[in-house]
């Protein structure tokens, strides 16, 4: 990867969540801090392996990004709670997060690492 891969990164990302490039550094999350979940969490790290020649055959979506279209009758007090709970969306939702210095880990290696998104304190 070349020497410029944090700010190709940063373009990818800005351009896939329609964030200003500028508010993106490498701690920025992508579910905490861009809201990405779901499919689109699927579709961001699918498109990243591709642009970036990464192997992301290690990568288990369901330990970062929750599921889309999830209703059952009790689904609105299960988000209010998950609101009322203290830390970061991916502590509250028991998910790992994913930075950007964690996808340009990923690009420089060529290859998507399992400890890739431990949880931060």
């Amino acid at each position: 990867m070349p020497a410029n891969s944090f700010e190709e990164i940063r373009q990818f990302v800005a351009a896939f969540t329609g964030a200003s490039a500028a508010q993106i550094d490498g701690r920025t999350t992508l579910l905490g801090d861009l809201g990405i979940n779901g499919d689109d969490g699927d579709e961001l790290l699918a498109s990243f392996g591709e642009r970036f020649n990464v192997d992301m055959s290690a990568f288990e979506p369901s330990k970062h990004f929750g599921s889309e279209g999830f209703f059952w009758p009790w689904a609105p007090l299960h988000w209010l709670l998950l609101r009322l709970r203290n830390g970061t969306p991916e502590q509250k939702s028991g998910r790992m997060a994913i930075s950007v210095a964690d996808l340009v880990h990923a690009a420089e290696k060529g290859v998507w690492p399992s400890c890739i998104g431990r949880q931060r304190p």
